[in-house]
């Protein structure tokens, strides 16, 4: 909430392992898209808990840069001692799956439980750290030491097999006592996870190490329904699954409870452009947008924040509610990174991926570094890709260090 004249506050004090692993993301993508390090020279303030879910403000102030160092190292601090995976704390954004951060014999609030999707989110912040403290000339050496230590710690953690076959799991409890998303889980089920699978990928750890891609595409097989990808294959049921935390108490096909979890399937949408899989992310996205069902509980032209969908309880398409701007956004950030591909670095530069998608046309604006770029891409069902800029042919670069010009005109020809 606003302060009030004594500079109090309301605020959410659980520990959410991966709340400011987004703030990281999130400036970064914006010094991509502008060039504007100024940015992380401004000047903010701290609050201090006073109560449960009550705050203060102090006096302490520093810049953006520095905020983004404490974040970080509060990151590089929660890496669990036995895994050297990232710690979940009260939990990551399924926030449902709150018990696998407690403590297995009390003697502490939290336990080395792990996240995976937030150890993998850990490893992108990582690398986005060290581009941050190249352009902004810091000092990044503990940034890269901690992320090809990580490297090593999720190859040897995060990926279990059977039978020759891999999977990439969800998380585990404290002292590694039971898993989530793995061939046997806490309550004896074979369960497939969205959102790691997904952060595997989104990550930068596919870049490194694609040998995944069908064991990534399985899951998503699995976890395909009515309205798009679940959350999980296979729910989670009273009785069994107490210890995986407050997702038991939610009716099984609702939110996170093997359901339609509209951010999940967007991470999901991203996921798949980034593997080149033009005709899935097709799929899943007409599954996942509102237009496309008869009969659903919200607003037709806004995104909800899930479906769900259980006929034996009659749950067919509600969601608890709209959610419009993190949902619509989210799924335009997902179209323009990873089907156009068009991808802004920390320089100035702007790498070009486009995949093919079944569409004949798109044509889309875009103010990137000061320039007013338009894009037209024309799938021609061409065997390679051709990319003009200004009509002169280009590889899937652009230097903008190169050009005077303020309005760019690229054509993507697949």
């Amino acid at each position: 909430s606003f302060f009030n004249e004594q500079g109090e506050m309301l605020c959410d004090d659980r520990e959410f392992i991966d709340q400011g692993q987004w703030l990281i993301s999130l400036v970064h993508k914006y010094i991509c898209y502008t060039n504007d390090i100024s940015v992380l020279k401004e000047k903010c303030g701290y609050v201090s808990f006073i109560g449960p879910r009550h705050c203060k403000k102090i006096d302490k102030v520093d810049t953006v840069f520095e905020h983004l160092e404490t974040i970080a190292k509060y990151l590089i601090n929660n890496i669990a001692p036995d895994t050297g995976c990232l710690r979940t704390l009260f939990g990551d954004w399924n926030d449902a799956i709150d018990g696998l951060g407690t403590s297995e014999d009390g003697s502490s609030e939290y336990g080395t439980g792990v996240s995976v999707m937030a150890t993998f989110h850990l490893y992108k912040n990582l690398q986005e750290m060290i581009d941050i403290c190249k352009i902004y000339k810091k000092d990044y050496s503990l940034y890269h030491q901690t992320r090809e230590t990580l490297y090593e710690n999720i190859m040897k953690h995060c990926i279990v097999s059977s039978n020759e076959e891999r999977r990439i799991v969800h998380g585990w409890g404290d002292k590694k006592a039971y898993y989530v998303g793995s061939f046997k889980d806490v309550d004896g089920y074979s369960r497939h996870s969205s959102t790691s699978n997904s952060f595997y990928v989104i990550s930068g750890l596919y870049e490194r190490d694609p040998s995944l891609k069908e064991t990534i595409l399985n899951a998503f097989e699995k976890l395909d329904g009515k309205y798009g990808l679940l959350t999980f294959d296979v729910p989670f049921y009273k009785g069994k699954s107490e210890k995986v935390g407050r997702v038991v108490n939610l009716p099984v096909g609702t939110a996170e409870n093997a359901a339609t979890y509209i951010h999940a399937g967007i991470f999901a949408l991203k996921a798949l452009g980034l593997m080149n899989e033009g005709k899935r992310y097709d799929e899943a996205m007409l599954k996942l947008i509102p237009l496309t069902h008869k009969k659903i509980s919200t607003s037709p032209f806004v995104m909800p924040n899930s479906y769900g969908y259980n006929p034996e309880i009659g749950v067919d398409g509600e969601s608890m509610n709209d959610w419009y701007t993190g949902s619509s956004n989210t799924l335009l950030k997902a179209f323009v990174d990873s089907v156009i591909g068009f991808v802004p670095q920390i320089d100035n530069t702007i790498k070009l991926n486009p995949i093919k998608f079944p569409v004949k046309e798109i044509n889309m604006d875009i103010t990137c570094k000061g320039r007013r770029i338009h894009i037209k891409y024309q799938n021609t069902n061409s065997q390679n890709i051709s990319i003009c800029l200004n009509d002169k042919p280009i590889e899937n670069v652009i230097h903008l260090d190169e050009l005077k010009e303020k309005e760019l005109f690229v054509e993507i020809i697949l």
